[in-house]
């Protein structure tokens, strides 16, 4: 599993925007059964937006991860 602490702009999310990131990540992850597929969505960066967080991943492509816990 990957330190979601050390993906780059973590530090700069809000105390509540690192709750959305760690709890949506776990849900949204848990959808992918194939390694393969799990590796490319591993985060790579993330931003506060007006959103909640977005998340940009390794296979370059990016998700909003909402306030209400969801994303897309």
């Amino acid at each position: 599993m990957i330190d979601l602490e050390k993906v780059k702009g973590y530090d700069s999310l809000t105390a509540r925007r690192k709750e959305i990131f760690k709890e949506v990540f776990v849900r949204h992850n848990a959808c992918y059964e194939n390694p393969k597929n799990k590796k490319l969505m591993t985060p790579v960066k993330v931003e506060n937006d007006e959103h909640g967080v977005k998340v940009t991943f390794k296979n370059k492509g990016w998700l909003h991860y909402y306030t209400n816990g969801t994303w897309g």
